[in-house]
């Protein structure tokens, strides 16, 4: 995969514009389906049970370590 160019080879990445030039389209089998379709659940299930804000109760009996660091 890579973005379009032009003729003169220019990078065709325009914001405004970039969504309706670089289209990815996936012609599939049936089995390539099934696999995708698969994939798609299982990454909706994982991340379904993880916390979708970081607050203070998130943080609570977590331990995070960092390198110690000499200030001279």
């Amino acid at each position: 995969m890579r973005i379009a160019v032009d003729q003169s080879g220019e990078r065709m990445d325009d914001p405004a514009t970039v969504h309706d030039i670089n289209v990815l389209t996936v012609v599939a089998s049936e089995s390539y389906q099934k696999f995708v379709t698969a994939l798609q659940q299982d990454i909706r299930e994982s991340l379904s049970t993880r916390s979708r804000i970081a607050d203070a109760t998130y943080f609570l009996g977590k331990i995070i370590q960092t390198p110690t660091v000499k200030c001279f």
